[in-house]
């Protein structure tokens, strides 16, 4: 991967773009080159954020990006119509606690997103890290303690999950 993002890291126009600042919008290339692009960019930072302007477009993305590295995740935006039934809400809700839970653990990530998906409002990473925990089997637990623990972090208490 180096020989290909190697060659734009020297270019002068990501210098210049480097010294204006971010965020950058990059067009007239192909797709395919495009992720190089942004790869090259992110340089040893731990996060990139890439929005586009729908989801379709977001996965096409992800699938180009996945080429390069393979810590690329497509953050869903909540889908007014699909979001409560069973199926669709969590299976957004498990992509985008993966994302969240790789943003705590501070690994590398690219997220890709829409607009839409930055209009969700999230609590600050400070109150998850400072309400999160691990279960691991063989632990004894108290269920008091979890389910409040559970409930600081947003969940519901219902009868069967």
């Amino acid at each position: 991967m180096e020989a290909i993002t190697q060659p734009i890291r020297e270019s002068e126009v990501l210098k210049k773009l480097q010294k204006s600042g971010y965020p950058a919008y990059v067009w007239g290339t192909t797709r395919c080159v495009r992720p190089s692009i942004v790869e090259a960019m992110r340089g040893n930072s731990k996060f990139t954020l890439i929005v586009t302007y729908d989801m379709a477009r977001a996965d096409k993305l992800c699938s180009d990006y996945k080429l390069l590295d393979k810590d690329v995740y497509v953050y869903p935006a909540k889908d007014a119509l699909f979001y409560f039934a069973d199926v669709h809400g969590n299976l957004t809700s498990a992509k985008r606690l993966e994302i969240i839970k790789r943003i705590h653990k501070d690994e590398r990530t690219v997220i890709i997103t829409t607009v839409e998906g930055l209009m969700d409002r999230l609590p600050d990473l400070k109150y998850f890290r400072k309400h999160a925990f691990s279960l691991s089997v063989g632990d004894t637990i108290d269920p008091a303690e979890v389910k409040k623990r559970l409930v600081m972090l947003g969940y519901e208490s219902v009868p069967v999950v």
